[in-house]
């Protein structure tokens, strides 16, 4: 239905005339007829015995999986369609899936995807894989065929279901597997998404550019993370993991691959739940063969990952257990001067300077940029990374000049091998922000976060990048006197990070602090209004623009 032909027949039904909460609950529905019908019918129902019962009542139900609770009052009194929404897609899924392989192989797979548009291509990927003899142009003819299935054309053609449709896949799917195919299938699953996301985007391992291309998957791979930790939770479904695979070092390549889309877009629990299958798979004794360089080098390359994860997560101890273990392989199976030991040994720093431990910090940067400086020569990205990193060790220190001189080298090197526009360049940028802010040049650190904001805004906006800026961009405005605006930008940061990071990180503490602090000045200010204009008066005059121009050609002249 129109929106507005929805909100009307919910109000008309149910009797509630809350035109923003029938537009929500609209919307959760899909705009489907007979499920508005069916949510009406309920919610009037029961408010003839509760009358303050409402849509949040209603939606808190359908949360909780009670939607099929909610049908059986239109279905009571529907003399012309007795059967429910459940009941008659259930009906017609059932049909299709019995009757029709390729549709079985699609619904199968939405069974372990999220209710978002997903690719047709990736679709198609997973229902190949599960029969190769299956046409893949058939296939896609098929799909988009399907009534039960929504097709969205637009730069490609994407495939959802509706949220009741998606509801009940997942139910009849499931129900329908044992325990033994359950997990075969959710390894085809992730295999599938692997192979398309090679193909689609061959650099996504190498490249945090590739993250727009990549995007449109995640909610999905989010969804399969849950899903591969709910089957290994006991030692038992783990052996079902292994039994399912046919060819352990793709399946511990497929889960390495996951778990890096996720770490690119900060869903750090994500990556840590498939790098640590891979993990446990590559370390299982029944499956391992003699150990060589390759088998060597992954193992530490997981160890590595998980303990950035673990970095990111504010659990220090474990990231550099973690970091530890994989430096150890790499001495041991490399040459001390290998530019991979010298990742390893920027890491280590990155996490000392985290723990305050800044001498060791310190020396670890040293070791990482004297190997990288040997091996790939002063203008390689490696080499500005490490610049980047040691500026940022020297602000902390309050030696900003050398800050200064370090954040220059390192911006010159980015913008000539990586573009203006590169997220590389938005993290120097961002930290230059951070300088200027500190050196009391407000309106050239706004202009700094501004640029870096542009760039990083492209890796998503609920990106950590992202919410970094909106943190210090905060500060900044807080500094400048617009708690207003500072609010705005602690509150964004606090969203992005509870969710991404969780409601215990250290971070999600400091804005949450922050927040209050802004709060209580804005409370002052409207009981004392004339303090609140003298404290205005008295915030530092803006500089003149031959003090706060902002050109990359600058930095372009250092070296």
């Amino acid at each position: 239905m129109e929106p507005a032909d929805a909100i009307c027949l919910l109000t008309e039904l149910s009797g509630i005339t809350d035109n923003d909460m029938g537009e929500n609950v609209a919307h959760a529905l899909d705009y489907q007829p007979l499920a508005l019908a069916s949510a009406g019918v309920y919610v009037r129902k029961v408010r003839n015995t509760n009358p303050k019962f409402g849509w949040e009542g209603y939606l808190e139900k359908l949360e909780k999986g009670k939607r099929e609770l909610t049908e059986k009052e239109l279905a009571n009194v529907n003399n012309i369609y007795p059967n429910s929404m459940t009941v008659a897609t259930k009906i017609a899924l059932k049909t299709v899936m019995d009757s029709d392989e390729i549709m079985k192989h699609a619904f199968t797979f939405l069974a372990f995807c999220a209710p978002e548009p997903l690719r047709l291509d990736v679709l198609t990927t997973y229902v190949v894989n599960a029969d190769e003899e299956l046409d893949e142009e058939d296939i896609g003819i098929q799909i988009q065929e399907s009534s039960l299935l929504l097709i969205e054309k637009e730069d490609n053609v994407n495939i959802r279901l509706h949220k009741v449709v998606h509801y009940i896949v997942k139910r009849l799917v499931k129900d329908q597997m044992e325990a033994n195919e359950h997990a075969r299938n959710a390894c085809l699953a992730i295999g599938s998404c692997s192979q398309y996301l090679h193909k689609a985007i061959p650099e996504i391992l190498r490249s945090k550019d590739s993250v727009g291309g990549s995007r449109h998957i995640v909610p999905h791979v989010k969804t399969l993370a849950v899903e591969i930790t709910n089957i290994i939770s006991t030692e038992e479904k783990f052996d079902l993991i292994k039994n399912s695979i046919l060819n352990i070092h793709n399946s511990i390549y497929n889960f390495e691959t996951l778990g890096h889309v996720c770490l690119l877009h900060s869903e750090y629990m994500s990556a840590m739940n498939f790098f640590s299958v891979a993990l446990k798979l590559i370390e299982d004794n029944t499956i391992r063969t003699e150990p060589d360089h390759g088998h060597v080098k992954r193992v530490s390359c997981i160890y590595h990952n998980i303990g950035f994860l673990h970095c990111q997560l504010s659990d220090y101890q474990q990231g550099k257990e973690y970091f530890e273990r994989a430096l150890s392989i790499q001495l041991n199976t490399l040459k001390p001067d290998h530019d991979e030991v010298a990742t390893i040994y920027h890491n280590m720093a990155t996490l000392h300077h985290d723990l305050g431990d800044n001498q060791q910090a310190k020396k670890y940067y040293e070791r990482a940029l004297f190997i990288r400086l040997n091996k790939l020569g002063p203008d390689h990205v490696d080499v500005a990374t490490t610049y980047h990193s040691i500026g940022i060790l020297h602000r902390n220190l309050g030696h900003n000049q050398q800050a200064k001189k370090y954040y220059e080298h390192a911006l010159f090197v980015q913008l000539n091998k990586l573009g203006p526009d590169h997220v590389d360049v938005a993290s120097t940028c961002h930290n230059m922000g951070n300088l200027h802010r500190i050196l009391g040049d407000n309106q050239q650190a706004k202009k700094y976060y501004e640029h870096a904001l542009s760039i990083q805004l492209k890796l998503g906006p609920d990106h950590v990048e992202v919410a970094t800026t909106y943190h210090n961009m905060g500060i900044l405005h807080h500094d400048l006197g617009d708690t207003q605006q500072a609010k705005e930008y602690y509150q964004r940061a606090l969203y992005i990070t509870l969710n991404k990071l969780g409601p215990d990180h250290a971070k999600v503490t400091k804005l949450s602090r922050l927040l209050a602090d802004v709060q209580r000045v804005l409370d002052s200010q409207q009981q004392a209004p004339d303090h609140h204009e003298r404290t205005q008066l008295n915030q530092p005059q803006k500089r003149g623009p031959d003090q706060t121009d902002f050109e990359f050609a600058n930095c372009k002249r250092r070296r």
